[in-house]
């Protein structure tokens, strides 16, 4: 039995599927601030040239039900230079670790984090325009200044568009809901994504080396070069609480039960807009498919 879009009562999350590509995201690797040789962990990360703008929906394979649950999708990275300089060899690290006891649960001290770089470069190094780069469409080709397998930054690119991709595998993080938009501690019906960029301000600064590859090579240049923060995504975190009543009572082998099932889901400091400017899937506290198991024990 399925459910779907039930706003404010009883949501449920869709499912879309991303195509692979031969790149593939990191997910169960070190954290900013653990990262060891040959690559450079991050120490102060006190630089913003690179700022993640929003890191939420890419394509979904499963969605929230309640704090309690996790979430895997490919996620989808906005990204900015806010630098009037290349900035190169872009790393994104999003902390998917789903254990309990972590003293640091973030993207720099963490115990586990996902991996992304700006990928796939455009092949011909200093290409700078759209086509045949694509900057926002999720997929690239990215721009490559200095030539190797990780793609660069520049303030104000292609009309200046933020530049969007979408991760290659998906990720799996916990659905938790301490922050809003304007990063106050205040849960508002998204999950919460703690994500650290890093990069290098100059070419062969980043990689073994000096030369970036794909998303297992990216680290800061220096340990400044990484800026971090918690983000409050648009991956939508209902609360939702099944319940359950049959009449008559106790359910009984050859007896005939009507039962009723319902949802409740609320939400704290969310609303719908009205009238609505938002698809209600990406609304928050909206869920979408939820699914129910019944069965019958004759030891309950």
């Amino acid at each position: 039995m399925a459910l779907s879009h039930l706003k404010g009562s009883s949501l449920f999350l869709c499912c879309f599927l991303l195509a692979g590509t031969a790149e593939a995201t990191i997910t169960n690797s070190r954290c900013v601030g653990n990262l060891q040789s040959p690559l450079s962990p991050g120490n102060s990360c006190t630089a913003n040239d690179v700022t993640f703008i929003l890191v939420g929906l890419g394509d979904q394979t499963n969605g929230c039900v309640n704090t309690s649950d996790t979430v895997s999708i490919y996620l989808g990275a906005k990204l900015q230079n806010t630098s009037g300089l290349t900035r190169y060899d872009i790393g994104m690290f999003v902390y998917d670790y789903l254990g309990t006891g972590d003293p640091t649960p973030d993207a720099f001290g963490g115990q586990q984090c996902a991996v992304e770089a700006l990928r796939p470069a455009y092949g011909t190094a200093g290409t700078s325009t759209c086509g045949p780069l694509n900057l926002s469409g999720g997929s690239g080709p990215f721009y490559n200044d200095d030539g190797d397998g990780c793609g660069d930054l520049v303030k104000g690119m292609c009309g200046g568009v933020d530049v969007f991709m979408k991760f290659t595998s998906p990720v799996t993080l916990k659905c938790t809901d301490n922050v809003n938009a304007s990063g106050t501690s205040q849960p508002d019906g998204f999950v919460d994504i703690p994500t650290c960029a890093t990069w290098g301000n100059s070419a062969n600064q980043v990689g073994p080396g000096g030369t970036c590859t794909d998303e297992s090579t990216v680290h800061p240049g220096t340990g400044a070069k990484c800026n971090c923060a918690i983000l409050n995504s648009n991956i939508p975190l209902p609360r939702i609480a099944p319940s359950c009543s049959c009449t008559p009572t106790p359910v009984r082998p050859g007896q005939s039960s009507a039962c009723r099932v319902s949802f409740t889901n609320t939400v704290p400091n969310c609303t719908a807009t009205t009238p609505t400017t938002t698809a209600e899937r990406f609304e928050c506290g909206t869920g979408s498919f939820l699914r129910f198991k019944v069965g019958y024990s004759s030891s309950q």
